[in-house]
């Protein structure tokens, strides 16, 4: 009952949010971002999706045109593997 509930709530935070993705040179889906309105909420969705609602990674920026962001953390402490990046906007 918990996990379809869990399902449930993710999946509404999805449709919440908007989603991009791309596709590479060989038609392979490039990992998609979840953008959020503030760096508040992209934490607070990165720390649902991370393993045991442990505290997420933070990335900053590594180029220009791209924004910072949190990862969900893996079991290892990691970088969860299939995790999705929330993004969030840059500060004014």
């Amino acid at each position: 009952m918990h996990s379809s509930l869990r399902k449930i709530q993710t999946l509404a935070l999805l449709k919440r949010n908007v989603v991009s993705s791309r596709r590479d040179r060989g038609g392979n889906l490039i990992q998609y971002m979840i953008h959020c309105k503030s760096r508040a909420k992209a934490k607070e969705q990165a720390k649902q999706a991370s393993y045991n609602h442990k505290a997420p990674i933070e990335n900053t920026a590594h180029e220009s045109d791209q924004l910072s962001h949190f990862h969900p953390d893996g079991l290892d402490g990691e970088i969860k593997k299939n995790g999705q990046p929330f993004t969030y906007p840059k500060s004014k």
